[in-house]
């Protein structure tokens, strides 16, 4: 992984996004850019069957963030729509998945897919682990 880690135990941390097949491009611009940087620690939320299958072929850890009854996740193209039911829906999700996975005692960073990670951000909160 890139970076050293001393007070803020980067080696614990998990980088996690999310998206719906709407945002496979998003997905894999956000992977390549997290893989530049040297980070293995990184999982990708796939809001429907679509995005997922499209994950797992191209070797992109991932994992389901729909029921297995249903192809997504509630949430569709239309949680572009800023505002709108989808919108506030992907909102509510996003406090469930940091929820979860806070719940195994790793630390977490949740980044939206279509930021960028530009440098090795975990170097950078290891300077301010407060």
């Amino acid at each position: 992984m890139a970076g050293e880690c001393s007070s803020f135990d980067c080696e614990q941390t998990l980088i996690v996004t999310w998206a719906n097949a709407a945002l496979l491009d998003f997905v894999e611009s956000w992977v390549d850019h997290v893989r530049r940087q040297g980070y293995t620690n990184f999982l990708v939320g796939a809001m429907d069957k679509e995005i997922g299958q499209a994950l797992v072929s191209r070797g992109i850890p991932a994992f389901a963030m729909y029921e297995r009854s249903a192809n997504h996740s509630g949430v569709g193209a239309g949680h572009l729509d800023w505002g709108g039911a989808s919108f506030h829906k992907m909102g509510r999700q996003k406090i469930s998945l940091a929820q979860l996975f806070l719940r195994t005692g790793l630390s977490l960073l949740l980044v939206d897919v279509d930021a960028i990670v530009l440098g090795d951000v975990l170097a950078y909160f290891q300077q301010y682990p407060q």
